[in-house]
């Protein structure tokens, strides 16, 4: 629905039949309004634009709250407000079944990952007996024995390695 003849003088518009927003034409579906006395002025960081408009009550008729009125889209979105032809809100974005069940077991990994759940049911597999069959204690002690015992098998067999290489080299 079009601007009253009354509107129009209210808020400092007239009616056209095209233009740009440049010349202080804004369009609502098939209506086209020019801003009277419109001068574009843009500055770095922020637009100021003026007019008729700006000193009128089309922000607060329109209904649509603006951070600042004062741009030619400004005025634009207000006019649209007023005559139904405002864009439509976007639909939240729905995922399918299988999508969603796929960022689920992501966000579950990535939980278990961050948590130190993952690690520990990979690393502590074998060292998390019962206490009353000889497990660990809250202290650790018998992990820390087996971590120990492990290094130190390691470190034996690095060691031969290397003693086998020496021998080799010296023969």
């Amino acid at each position: 629905m079009a601007l009253t003849a009354e509107q129009l003088e209210q808020y400092g518009l007239t009616q056209v039949d095209g233009g740009t927003k440049e010349d202080g034409v804004v369009q609502s579906g098939s209506n086209y309004y020019k801003v009277n006395n419109f001068e574009r002025q843009s500055k770095e960081g922020l637009d100021t634009d003026q007019g008729d408009v700006f000193g009128s009550s089309l922000e607060s008729d329109s209904g649509k709250s603006f951070t600042n009125f004062n741009t030619i889209n400004d005025v634009q979105g207000a006019i649209q407000a007023m005559e139904g032809n405002a864009p439509k809100e976007k639909a939240p974005v729905q995922y399918s079944p299988e999508l969603q069940a796929a960022h689920s077991r992501v966000n579950d990994w990535v939980e278990r990952n961050h948590s130190g759940e993952l690690s520990s049911d990979i690393f502590d597999a074998g060292y998390k007996e019962p206490i009353s069959r000889g497990g660990y204690d809250s202290a650790g002690k018998q992990q820390a024995e087996a971590a120990q015992a492990f290094a130190d098998g390691y470190m034996d067999k690095v060691k031969r390695e290397i003693t086998t290489e020496v021998d080799e080299l010296n023969s």
